[in-house]
Order: structure tokens, then C-alpha cells, then sequence
């Protein structure tokens, strides 16, 4: 049907009349019809070495790239039927899907983005994708802890969230999965893997897709977007169980490439899922042509021309590359023709005609250009107006719009996309202003979710570059200060989405892209980042900058959180830490490799970097607390008595915590539990929920061994981690339920296994969350065989201390055992024998509850 989009716009655009371009959508045609053949003949599959799926235009800005592509998806679908020259697509048994992949604007590829659009254009109701659902969940529940899937509907409304749910279910019945729990949760994760692993999934078999328990693993260990990559490799294996006739066609449009071209890593992401869909024939429009089979390429993406025959430059067999040329000038001439006299443009005169077909060189933009340069003279058109080269037009025409709209249109290009709300609220604008801006041929929407639209590249790097002497233009300070209203107009935003992670990387992200382009120094973002859950997910996002600008560094910090072990990040760290660094981004990188080796129990190393920091700035409450907690976490309890002495802590939280932490460990449980809930309340009141729920589970688990909290409280707590994914703190509230029922006896079996199911995966092996619940069942169900064999293992794993080790080991002795823990200091005598009183007294007060 006729495309009416723009049929009541204000302009009148080139890119509506359409015209050439038959070459190009032949080419489409030719690609599609060879890769059904190749789909028949079987040879579009996994197991092929050599890959057909990609068609590539290219060609300079302003030649209408994207609009060719959104005009190839439309003609595929057949919705461009008697609009323009095109001959009639090629029809098929069964109808072509496509999906859109638009890099405009951001230079990271999203992947889990990517193959969630794939799999739900393939979604069917007798389809299963039982590899792929199953991976999805493992790396979903370690990637977006604590989000649901996004909702995911065909355009005929089948729920395919419905469908990938009954498929985890399916896969793990009878593997005592609890029906209850959320498709994507921690622990049905780890039933997933664990299946798997034992081959007991059902309707799929270790045998049938061998590379499933590794992307499992893979996933379970490091949900990174190489992974989610993979996954894209699962689906095809999905889609290839299905007959010829059950297969969908899948045509992918990725638009706009050159964002991500200049980034191997980025572009690596975009090359695998390429790779990993055989099935689907990708149509890719750039600035620049891929490079994939060249030999510069071989050694970033592990591929090369024997993997991509087809994107040899001077191959004729589509599909293949093509040069996106000039409109020709017949189409300028008729396209000028038609738009003369129409849509509130001028009569064109021949010299005018001429002016423009000349200066246009055949692009698509300019042509747009010169039509609104057109609607904006009073009376008859002077041809001397016409011809300018693409910038100066760019610039003549932004000159000539109203005087609102050509300060917003630059607030714009100060930004890779925008919304209309945000660039008006940065002027002290109207909103009408901006939206109309919006409207204008300048302007494309792209339908993001915050940001939809944004100036054509072209004009962007014009009004960038636009020369002071021209009709209010801007300097360097007017687009400095402009910068800096856009960038507290967008922390404004950050600031309100206190419970939206991923639109508050969205924003961020434009904060930086504002940051790296202007130069621009900004402490508060760095602090936001860093902020964030999932730092591999937000490295990803950061732009790159100038060398040797503050973004430049702040990015190469973010760079360790895309290594893949925490021992890699921590080198990188170190290796930073010895270049020359701005101080805030020097003192972030220097705190956060002092966690990461207190993690690791290097806590003499963490204490010295910590301290350090300390001296440059002896004000920071946060890094009081950490030094204090850091000598805690040692049991360097005369220590820490004089660092507070010196360095009091005047948070009030942070303080009620640490000294909450004091009491637990002198014994004082009660308080110890009071001290961790006041703290997690004050958190969420802050917004910083992912630390706020590390002190709701200290509190859970104190609040066990005083008996402050329900067995519902677990239960509770135990259903928001397996939706959050914290495989540490789901095993501490499964020994918090543990003690809360330790009457019932059937309630630590359950429970200790739901924590080994956890470990099994990789992460680690029983400690005290395990052990403490099992001394205190032996002691209450006369068991002293169980606690026998809490010492034996203990003392098989020696390296195993910190506070709550503390606590078993009194336990141990409680129970009669020899301490494995050598006696530390907590005062005097007097009050070393007051400690141990205030413990016995609480183990036996919870084995008479």
C-alpha cells in the first residue's frame, strides 16, 4: 500500500520521493532469493564453514543509507507497493520477518538486545527453542539481576514470555524444580546448569547440542555480551531442528554500522551474532564497507576470507557489498519537479533547478535541505541561494529557521539522539519549539525509548563546525555552556529513574558521549557510574574520547570490568594505577582494586591502598568507614579503636553500622541486627538499593541468631534474591530459614541442598552459612556425627576466616571441639570472658526455641 507517513508532515522531503535505488533493491532480491536456496539446499547452517548471510551498502553521508534501509524493510514486507519503481518483491511459501538493528547514536552493540528481537520474530506456537530458552535464563539471572524479560509479543500477540517459560519449566521437571519460582531466578539457573551437566534436561540432550553446557557455563561464570552472543549460535541450533517448511525467513536490517566500526571489540559483538545466524540474512548499511574478509580483520574477529567469501571487494554474486552511488539526474530533475509549486515550496524556476541539481551531486540530503531553504524565502527564489556546498547549506538553512528552533536544533547537535522534552527544558524553551524542530526533514526518529530522535550526522559535524560570522552562530563557550544545561537536565532525569538501571545507563551514556565531546570534566559521573549494577554492562556504554582528555582515562578505568576474572581486572587496575590519572578517577580505580582484594582476603594490601587514599582525602567518611571495616573484617580490633579515635565516622548510619558490626562481634547479636536494618533503611531512602540490600541480608542473618525474624521473612527475602541473582547472599538467607526452623529437621537438608545445587556452578564451596546451620541442627537433633564433620571440612579448607567464621568456631567449642581459630583480642580478660558468656548464652537460648 502507499506509504502515507509523512502525508500531513510540514516539508516535503527527498527521501519521500524516493526515486533510483531499482539496483539496490534488485540486489536485495537476488541476496533473498540465494539465500532460500542455500536454506533448502541446507547449506545455511552452523555446521558450513563459509557464511552468505550478509548485504552491504555503503557509501558517504547524506546518500540516503537509511533510508534505503527502511525503504528495503518496507518493500520486503510489501508495503511499498505502487509507490515507487521498484519491481515487485519476491514472494515466498511462507512470509518474510525482518528486524531492525539501528547503531545511530551509540557506539555498543547490545547483543541480548539483538537475539531477543530474533527470537521473538521466529516465535511460533508449535516452535520450541528449548536450547536457547534455557541459556537465556542462566544468563539472564546473572546479567539483569533483579529485572523481568522484557515483554516480548509477535505482532499477532503470541506471548513468547509465556513461551519461554513453559519451556524452563518443561526442561527441569522432574529435577524438583519449584514451579513457583520465576523463569529467570538464581535458582532455577542453577537447576538449568546443573541438569544439564547430569543430562537430565528434558527435550534436549548434552548428545544433541554439545556446545549447550558450555554456553551454560559460560554464562553462570561471566554473563558478559560475548556471551549473549552465543546465545544467538543456540538459536540457529534451535531453528535448524525444525523442517524446511517450518523455518521462518528472517531478514535483519543493521543500520547505521559506522558507529561501531571504529571499536573491534564492539564490532567483534556485531561479527558474532553475524556469524552465529547462518539463517538469517543480515542487510547492513554503513559509511564504511566491512572489512571481514580482509586480512587486517582476521586476527580482532577470528575469521576471515575463507569465512566470508561474499564481502570480498569485486565479488559479483549477491549477496555482497555494494557502493550506494549518487541519485542519478534524471531523479533529481524529476524529484525537483514534483516537489515545485507543492507543500508550501516556491514555483522553482529552471536556474534555480539547475543551482541545486548541480550542488546536490546526487544526495538525498541535500535535496531536503534545499526544499526547506526553499519554504523559508518570501516571494521569488533568487537561484544565487542555491548551490552552497552540503555544510554551508546545512548551516543557511539552520540560519533561516525560527529563532527558538535554530538555538534547539543546536542544543541538539551537541547530542546523538535527544528528546524533544530534554533539549527544551536545557534551553528554557518551549516544548511546541522542539516539537516542531522534531518534525522538520533535519530531524530522523529512531524510536528509542528515551531518546528518539536525531539530527542526520551530516548536519550534526555542520552545525558543529559552523563559522561565528554566520547568523547566530554559536562559539565555543555558547556550545560549552549549552553542553553543561544539557548535562544537569540529564542528571535531573538520572536522578528521578532512582528504580530504572537501564534507562539510567541510557542517560549516562549521553552524559559521557556530552563529556568526551565537549572535554569536560565531571567527578558526579564517574561516582554515577560506578554507581550502577553490572560495571561490565556499563563499560560496554562508555564512548570513546580524545587521548589524554578525562573521559579518555575514565574509560580505560571501565576497561578492567571487561576482562573476564576478577584476578584480570585487578592487574588491569594495577596496571592503570601506574600511569598518570586524574585524581578522582586515580582514587575510584585505587578503592575499587582495594575491594576487589579484600574480596580475595588480601586485606593487608587493601588496608595500605585504602589508608592511602585516606591521606589524600582525610575527610571522606566512605573511606573512614572502609579502612575501619577493612580492620574489622582482620580482627584488628586495637587497631581500629584508635583509627576511630583519630578519624570519627560522622555518617550516622555508616557509624550505627560499623559500631553494629562491633557489637555482633562482642557478642551483642541484638544490636549487631538493629545496627544493619537502620543502615539498609536509610540506603533505600538514598536510592542506592544494591548496597541497601547488603545490609537487609546481614540483618536477616543476625536477626536469625537473635531470633528477630520469621521464617515468612526469609522466605520473603529468599524470593527477591533468586529474582536479584546474589548467590552469596541467597545462601546466607537459605541459613538464616535454616535457623529459623530448627526444630524441624527436615527443613537443613532442604536447604543445604538448595545451597550446594548454587555452588555447583562453580562458586564456591561450603562455609560458614552452610555450617553454622548444620552445628546448630547436630547440637539440637543430637547429630555429633554432623557436627564432627563440619570441623573435618572446615579444617580441610583452612584458608576459610573473617567474622562470621568467628561465630562457628565459638560454636565448635560450644559443642565441645578444640577451636580452629586462633584466640583473638577484644579487651581485657574480663571482657574476653564477658564475650564468651554473652555467645554461649545465645546458642543455648536458640537451641531451646
Amino acid at each position: 500500500m502507499d506509504d502515507l507517513t509523512n502525508l500531513f508532515g510540514p516539508g516535503y522531503a527527498a527521501t519521500d520521493l524516493f526515486t533510483n535505488r531499482v539496483g539496490e533493491s534488485e540486489a536485495l532480491a537476488d541476496a533473498l532469493l540465494s539465500h532460500v536456496e542455500r536454506l533448502v539446499d541446507g547449506k545455511a547452517t552452523l555446521s558450513t564453514n563459509e557464511r552468505h548471510n550478509v548485504l552491504v551498502y555503503y557509501g558517504i553521508g547524506g546518500i540516503g543509507k537509511t533510508e534505503l534501509s527502511k525503504r528495503l524493510e518496507r518493500w520486503i514486507n510489501g508495503n511499498l507497493a505502487g509507490f515507487c519503481e521498484w519491481p515487485t518483491p519476491p514472494v515466498f511459501d511462507q512470509p518474510v520477518h525482518t528486524v531492525r538493528v539501528d547503531f545511530h547514536g551509540s557506539s555498543a552493540v547490545n547483543p541480548i538486545d539483538v537475539v531477543l528481537k530474533l527470537r521473538t520474530k521466529v516465535a511460533g506456537i508449535r516452535r520450541r527453542f528449548n536450547a536457547f530458552d534455557i541459556a537465556l535464563a542462566v544468563w539472564w539471572a546473572r546479567a539483569r539481576p533483579g529485572l523481568p524479560l522484557p515483554v516480548l509479543r509477535t505482532p499477532s500477540g503470541f506471548d513468547v514470555n509465556g513461551q519461554i517459560t513453559d519451556t524452563i519449566k518443561d526442561a527441569i521437571t522432574g529435577a524438583h524444580a519449584p514451579l513457583g519460582l520465576a523463569p529467570v531466578g538464581v535458582r532455577v539457573a542453577a537447576r538449568l546448569l546443573a541438569a544439564a551437566r547430569d543430562h537430565t534436561l528434558r527435550h534436549i540432550t548434552q548428545r544433541d547440542c554439545p556446545q549447550l553446557v558450555r554456553v551454560l557455563e559460560a554464562a553462570d561464570r561471566d554473563a558478559s555480551p560475548a556471551v549473549a552472543a552465543a546465545l544467538a549460535g543456540l538459536l540457529s541450533w534451535d531453528l535448524e531442528r525444525l523442517t524446511i517448511s517450518e523455518q521462518p525467513l528472517i531478514v535483519a536490517f543493521a543500520d547505521a554500522a559506522e558507529y561501531i566500526q571504529g571499536d573491534r571489540q564492539q564490532e567483534k559483538l556485531f561479527h558474532t551474532l553475524v556469524r552465529n545466524t547462518p539463517s538469517v540474512l543480515w542487510v547492513v548499511t554503513s559509511r564504511n564497507s566491512l572489512d571481514w574478509a580482509e586480512p587486517t580483520a582476521a586476527l580482532a574477529l577470528n575469521q576471515g576470507k575463507i569465512t566470508w567469501p561474499g564481502l570480498r571487494l569485486g565479488t559479483h554474486e549477491d549477496p555482497r557489498q555494494h557502493l550506494v552511488d549518487d541519485l542519478a539526474d534524471a531523479d533529481v530533475l524529476r524529484y525537483l519537479a514534483a516537489a515545485s509549486g507543492n507543500a508550501g515550496i516556491p514555483y522553482l524556476s529552471q536556474a534555480v533547478t539547475e543551482r541545486i541539481r548541480a550542488g546536490a551531486h546526487g544526495l538525498p540530503l541535500y535535496l531536503d535541505l534545499s526544499m526547506a531553504l526553499a519554504r523559508s524565502v518570501a516571494g521569488e527564489l533568487n537561484p544565487t541561494l542555491f548551490g552552497q556546498p552540503l555544510p554551508d547549506l546545512a548551516v543557511r538553512v539552520l540560519a533561516d529557521l525560527p529563532d527558538a528552533e535554530r538555538d534547539l536544533a543546536r542544543t541538539a547537535s551537541l547530542l546523538p539522539r535527544f528528546s524533544a522534552d530534554l533539549i527544551a527544558e536545557a534551553m528554557g524553551a518551549r516544548y511546541g519549539d522542539a516539537e516542531r524542530l522534531c518534525c522538520r526533514s533535519l530531524v530522523s526518529h529512531d524510536g528509542h525509548p528515551l531518546f528518539p530522535y536525531r539530527l542526520h550526522d551530516a548536519v550534526r559535524q555542520a552545525v558543529t563546525g559552523e563559522d561565528v560570522v554566520q547568523t547566530g552562530a554559536w562559539s565555543q563557550r555558547d556550545r560549552r555552556s549549552t553542553a553543561e544545561a544539557l548535562i544537569g537536565a540529564l542528571r535531573h532525569r538520572y536522578d528521578t529513574l532512582t528504580d530504572d538501571a537501564v534507562g539510567r545507563l541510557d542517560i549516562l551514556e549521553l552524559v559521557a558521549w556530552v563529556a568526551a565531546e565537549q572535554r569536560l570534566r565531571l567527578p558526579w559521573l564517574l561516582t554515577a557510574l560506578t554507581d550502577l549494577p553490572g560495571l561490565s554492562q556499563t563499560a560496554e556504554r562508555i564512548p570513546d574520547a580524545a587521548p589524554g582528555t578525562w573521559m579518555w582515562h575514565v574509560r580505560h578505568m571501565f576497561d578492567a570490568w571487561r576482562e573476564n576474572t576478577a584476578q584480570a581486572r585487578r592487574r588491569h587496575l594495577e596496571q592503570l594505577l601506574t600511569t598518570d590519572l586524574p585524581d578522582e578517577v586515580r582514587h575510584t580505580a585505587t578503592r575499587h582494586l582495594a575491594y576487589s582484594l579484600r574480596t580475595s582476603n588480601q586485606n593487608s594490601r587493601a588496608l595500605q591502598l585504602l589508608t592511602g587514599l585516606l591521606k589524600d582525602k582525610p575527610e571522606s567518611d566512605l573511606l573512614r568507614y572502609q579502612v575501619a571495616r577493612t580492620l574489622r573484617e582482620d580482627y584488628r580490633y586495637a587497631d581500629l579503636d584508635a583509627f576511630l579515635a583519630a578519624n570519627p565516622i560522622r555518617d550516622h548510619t555508616s557509624a550505627q553500622r560499623l559500631a553494629a558490626d562491633l557489637a555482633f562481634d562482642r557478642g551483642d547479636v541484638v544490636a549487631g541486627y538493629e545496627g544493619a536494618a537502620s543502615r539498609a533503611a536509610a540506603l533505600k531512602t538514598q536510592g542506592r538499593f544494591r548496597v541497601a540490600l547488603e545490609n537487609e541480608i546481614v540483618a536477616l542473618w543476625r536477626g536469625a541468631l537473635a531470633g528477630q525474624v520469621t521464617t515468612a521473612e526469609c522466605n520473603d527475602m529468599i524470593d527477591h534474591l533468586d529474582r536479584y541473582g546474589t548467590r552469596l547472599s541467597l545462601r546466607t538467607a537459605f541459613a538464616a530459614k535454616a535457623i529459623c526452623r530448627l526444630a524441624d529437621p527436615s527443613t537443613l537438608p532442604a536447604m543445604t541442598s538448595a545451597a550446594d545445587q548454587i555452588m555447583a556452578g562453580g562458586h564456591g564451596y561450603r562455609g560458614w552459612r552452610e555450617w553454622t546451620p548444620m552445628v546448630l541442627h547436630g547440637l539440637r537433633h543430637d547429630n555429633a556425627a554432623m557436627v564432627a564433620q563440619v570441623r573435618s571440612e572446615w579444617l580441610s579448607k583452612p584458608d576459610r576466616f573473617g567474622p562470621n567464621y568467628r561465630v562457628l568456631d565459638r560454636l565448635l567449642v560450644f559443642a565441645g571441639h578444640q577451636p580452629v581459630l586462633p584466640e583473638m583480642q577484644l579487651g581485657t580478660q574480663e571482657e574476653q570472658a564477658r564475650v564468651a558468656t554473652r555467645w554461649t548464652s545465645l546458642f543455648r537460648e536458640i537451641l531451646s526455641r
